[in-house]
């Protein structure tokens, strides 16, 4: 019904169902009144198909530091009302904010896990291994994982505050609770799970494979083959800041964080990566991460790894 609604349109629309985004590059006046006729054409098309747009819905969201351009540019909805700039909004159920940061999101997706641990803790009375995880995994960790390629934080604040959540369920398990419960390294291995670190790193790993073999979209992955070593990914240059685009977040995008979890793998699998089925792939690589070290961050323990991230853990093997 809605799949002609981009026709005419000079920058870019996206839709899914009947969501749909309006967005482009501005740089001056004149990308502000190309992105405006856009605006324009979109109420047309709904003119034309008897339709109406609820303008009290409509969001602006900017990436920028251009205030003077900010300051001397608005957008009008159907009714001519401004459009109301927001510093976060939430898109596809990823809250996304203006500084290109996705800590708003990771505080709300914790604070639900928090509330949906104590919910399981009140309601179900077992403690037993099965029910205990599977409740886990189909109730709370869906969530805190659901799109977390593009969001995987690197701060380790926001690292542990995600893993506390499995960190203090899992303290609640039968056999593994109590003043001389295992720790969360061994707790780990006696559930057979990885931390949620670890899985993160993981989920980037397959899409990233995935976008090499043209099965996603690509954000910017570019091959790059050695005789020698095999195919590698070009790890973007972090440079100075740009905008708002900071070395420091550029770092934690999926650009970054997949070329270099590529370039870690085995040479074998990154050479076998487009010749193996997705199913295969994952197996050899959970065979590849049976032997890299999980280890969260915990108080009293420590690692000879400077984090827990794949990189940094397999670094040391290497040594």
């Amino acid at each position: 019904m809605i799949s002609d609604i981009g026709i005419g349109i000079y920058n870019h629309i996206s839709l899914y169902a009947d969501d749909s985004r309006l967005y482009g590059k501005v740089k001056n006046e004149s990308d502000v009144n190309l992105l405006q006729n856009d605006l324009e054409t979109v109420y047309k098309w709904a003119d034309n198909n008897n339709m109406e747009f609820n303008s009290k819905k409509f969001e602006l969201l900017r990436f920028g530091k251009n205030d003077d351009l900010k300051a001397a540019t608005e957008y009008k909805s159907p009714t001519g009302e401004v459009i109301e700039e927001k510093e976060s909004l939430r898109d596809l159920g990823i809250t996304m904010s203006n500084d290109l940061s996705f800590d708003e999101h990771i505080e709300k997706i914790v604070t639900k896990g928090i509330q949906l641990s104590g919910w399981v803790l009140r309601t179900f009375t077992t403690r037993k291994t099965d029910a205990m995880m599977l409740l886990f995994k189909q109730l709370i960790r869906s969530g805190l994982e659901y799109c977390c390629p593009l969001w995987s934080p690197n701060k380790e604040e926001l690292i542990q505050k995600v893993e506390n959540v499995q960190r203090t369920f899992t303290r609640k398990i039968s056999g593994l609770s109590g003043i001389n419960r295992p720790n969360y390294w061994e707790r780990l291995q006696l559930l057979n799970i990885y931390s949620l670190q670890r899985r993160r790193e993981r989920y980037i790993i397959l899409y990233t494979v995935k976008a090499l073999n043209g099965s996603v979209p690509n954000p910017g992955f570019t091959l790059q083959t050695n005789p020698r070593t095999g195919p590698r990914i070009k790890v973007p240059l972090m440079g100075l800041s740009s905008g708002i685009v900071t070395p420091k977040m550029k770092d934690r995008s999926l650009s970054v964080q997949g070329a270099k979890l590529f370039n870690i793998l085995p040479r074998e699998l990154r050479t076998e990566f487009d010749k193996l089925t997705p199913l295969t792939f994952k197996k050899r690589l959970d065979e590849f991460l049976k032997n890299v070290p999980d280890q969260p961050t915990i108080a009293g323990l420590s690692r000879i790894a400077e984090s827990n991230s794949i990189i940094d853990q397999i670094a040391c093997l290497h040594n």
